[in-house]
């Protein structure tokens, strides 16, 4: 009886803290910004080329994350208006439940067919390299006068570092794409820097304090359970 009881409050306790043990992504900066003016940091075509694309991030934790990424795209000497964007985000990931309240521009925008999936190059995402394709949300946008995307969502899960992919359509036979300089590497602790990604929503979980506390007040309870069972015994 009493390997049973502690054997079963140490299976709790790895249920709980298991995502966060063995998460091998790298916790990404909860602010930032790259820019195709840089090689090192975006990858784009045609008018986005060149200082013509950049995305912003900035992720705050209320008793959440709340992430928030504003696209802007050279307006001159054309404007080439944003059609998608996808975000990768950890497999598996639920729409509603690992994130919710998807916003563009402040109007409610799901991500398109409300999942999360992997999207590979060719028709739509013309350019998006394949393998290894990306496994994201993507987000339908429409056309702006100012060249400017703010994309916004809720989620329960920490931010790490990762790929993403955007497109507008073709301009005079020409794919108009950008992606992040390091798209399909894997990030590691050891590199030199981060420039190459963007921050987005891992595997791991946020638990919220009073659950964790709740946790612990469960295990203390059982740590003297185990300790009544061993001085009866």
């Amino acid at each position: 009886m009493r390997r049973v009881l502690l054997y079963s409050i140490v299976v709790s306790a790895v249920a709980l803290i298991a995502p966060s043990l063995v998460a091998a992504d790298v916790a990404a900066d909860w602010t930032g910004s790259r820019s195709s003016s840089l090689a090192s940091q975006i990858l784009a075509t045609d008018g986005w080329a060149g200082g013509g694309f950049q995305i912003d991030w900035v992720i705050e934790k209320p008793s959440y994350f709340t992430y928030e990424y504003t696209v802007q795209v050279a307006t001159q000497p054309k404007l080439k208006n944003l059609s998608h964007i996808i975000i990768e985000v950890s497999d598996p990931f639920v729409v509603g439940v690992d994130a919710w309240d998807f916003k563009v521009n402040g109007v409610a925008n799901p991500p398109a067919d409300n999942i999360a999936t992997t999207y590979e190059g060719g028709g739509s995402n013309p350019g998006l390299p394949t393998p290894p394709g990306l496994f994201g949300i993507k987000f339908n946008t429409s056309p702006t006068t100012d060249g400017k995307w703010v994309i916004s969502f809720n989620s329960w899960r920490a931010p790490v570092w990762g790929d993403f992919y955007a497109k507008d359509g073709v301009d005079g036979g020409a794919p108009v794409t950008a992606w992040n300089a390091k798209f399909g590497v894997e990030p590691s602790v050891s590199a030199p820097d981060f420039n190459g990604w963007i921050a987005r929503p891992d595997s791991r979980v946020y638990i919220p304090e009073p659950v964790f506390f709740q946790f612990g007040a469960m295990m203390g309870l059982g740590g003297i359970g185990v300790l009544r069972l061993r001085r009866k015994a």
